[in-house]
């Protein structure tokens, strides 16, 4: 089934070091299966930048002429949008973009298997590579070091666990680390997804023992954190070497350990976590929109008008981008009429009668409008009486100040969140 299959992918990955995790990647991109529809000419385009720095470096071809086609043009400003990118975060980046699409990457790569979607459609499977990869080896665990004391990473200290977290649906874990801490969450201040977690966490009192450090970077992170999945957040255990790197699995791990059972014995309120099979699968619903629907339609739009020269936008200035960013608008704006009318009226939350995980991770990628001047919130009232209610979530204020600043902070200042808050 489909848990116990992205299961399976994340144990097979997390044994695949860098860089040859990225060159399966790469390979499964050349001569895999296709990637969805819902892949955007823009991703490809990103995509192909990311291979090209991770290989080559900076760019170093010179700019297109005015003969060659569109589509060169494109690739070309998107590689060079990269500037000096390291090729590490040029390879994480491109494993994370490549899981955005195909999460079960992976199994093509290592075992000749089709994806999920493939399979279900009746198509033949592809023909697998022509020569198997060499079988991956467990990393070891590096000794546990601690974090370090820069400005680039604040940690904030909190007792210890109790106990320490199981293994999650048969997932490798990593050696033991002595004198690591109990729980450790790595995120990122202005990300939504990072955002959502640590509400979340503010919501659980039986969790103020994991510890949350905030970090700008992939190179901020300590040498004592596995640095092959490069993605926040990141839920760490020191002791045990368990690993999560999915918001939305982190936040499900969180509120399933950490929320009092009955649930109504909690002494805040805070987000309600369904115990029903129907409940549970409203949430993954809307999360998988969340990811797939939602998200792709404000980070588009939102980042188009900030950061028209980075690689996420494949067009940079005139008639292209103003084009790009209505068609981004119009998008948002769809899916925005949908929460409205379809999700949220006659509902005060997207799966019934109390705020779930699922309304935290919507709400905080909708509120990245707040850097924009349209479309605003307040003019779909469904989704601005859902999303005031989300706000006044314990912890959620607080935790969304550096996301208010952010707007108004120097360009340069971005660009060091950015490479990060990209792709999620």
């Amino acid at each position: 089934d489909g848990p116990s299959r992205l299961a399976r992918c994340a144990s097979i990955t997390s044994q695949i070091p860098y860089p040859k995790r990225f060159e399966l990647a790469n390979k499964y991109v050349q001569e895999g299966p296709s990637l969805p529809a819902d892949a955007a000419p823009g991703d490809r385009v990103l995509m192909d930048a990311l291979a090209q720095q991770a290989t080559i470096g900076a760019c170093n071809t010179s700019r297109p002429g005015m003969w060659d086609s569109a589509e060169a043009k494109a690739r070309h400003e998107a590689w060079t949008k990269l500037g000096h990118m390291s090729k590490e975060e040029a390879m994480h980046l491109y494993v994370q973009a490549l899981e955005i699409f195909r999460k079960d990457w992976v199994l093509w790569a290592t075992e000749g298997l089709p994806p999920v979607d493939a399979q279900s459609a009746g198509a033949p499977p592809p023909r697998p590579p022509a020569s198997p990869p060499p079988k991956a080896t467990p990393l070891s665990a590096p000794p546990s070091a601690p974090v370090s004391g820069s400005a680039a990473a604040t940690a904030v200290p909190a007792e210890k666990a109790a106990t320490p977290p199981p293994r999650a649906n048969g997932a490798a874990p990593r050696a033991p680390q002595s004198g690591g801490e109990a729980e450790t969450l790595y995120l990122l201040d202005i990300s939504p997804s990072s955002r959502a977690v640590a509400v979340l966490l503010r919501s659980l009192p039986a969790a103020r023992g994991v510890r949350v450090v905030q970090v700008h970077r992939v190179s901020d992170l300590p040498d004592s954190v596995h640095k092959g999945c490069a993605k926040l957040p990141l839920l760490v255990d020191g002791k045990t070497g368990f690993e999560l790197w999915d918001a939305h699995a982190i936040m499900g791990y969180l509120a399933d350990k950490y929320t009092p059972q009955p649930p109504s014995a909690s002494p805040r309120a805070g987000v309600a976590m369904p115990v029903d099979a129907a409940g549970k699968a409203k949430v993954q619903q809307f999360l998988a929109y969340r990811q797939a629907t939602l998200w792709p339609a404000v980070r588009d739009h939102v980042f188009a008008q900030l950061f028209p020269s980075s690689p996420v936008c494949p067009v940079s200035r005139g008639t292209a981008l103003r084009e790009y960013v209505e068609n981004a608008e119009r998008r948002l704006q769809m899916e925005l009429n949908r929460l409205n009318t379809v999700f949220l009226e006659g509902s005060p939350f997207l799966t019934g009668e109390k705020p779930s995980i699922a309304d935290l991770s919507c709400a905080c990628a909708i509120s990245l409008l707040d850097w924009v001047s349209s479309p605003r919130v307040n003019q779909y009232p469904h989704v601005a009486r859902w999303f005031a209610a989300v706000s006044q979530l314990p912890g959620y204020a607080e935790v969304s100040e550096t996301h208010k600043r952010f707007a108004s902070t120097p360009n340069n200042v971005q660009h060091n969140h950015f490479a990060l808050a990209l792709i999620e």
